[in-house]
């Protein structure tokens, strides 16, 4: 269910803020855009993967930077592709 999956990334990332945990951070950043990919919700999943990608380049976390690269492309082609059809 990823209604209920994203309920508890935003608790992951309240609680990462909270703790000044930025890697934490990042990684529901990374989560709540994987589940709103999986729901369809492009853009939002666009501004997710935005955010991890800001913040792996802050803290130094390079596998995360090619994730989130990685997950920025395959978004942007599917955006790209849904608004010329």
């Amino acid at each position: 269910d990823y209604e209920r999956a994203i309920d508890y990334h935003l608790k992951h990332l309240v609680i990462a803020r909270d703790l000044n945990d930025r890697v934490g951070e990042g990684r529901a950043y990374w989560s709540l855009g994987n589940a709103h990919t999986a729901l369809g919700n492009h853009e939002q999943a666009m501004y997710f993967a935005e955010k991890h990608l800001e913040i792996a380049k802050e803290t130094g976390d390079k596998s995360g930077e090619v994730t989130a690269r990685m997950n920025l492309s395959d978004l942007r082609l599917v955006v790209s592709l849904k608004s010329n059809s």
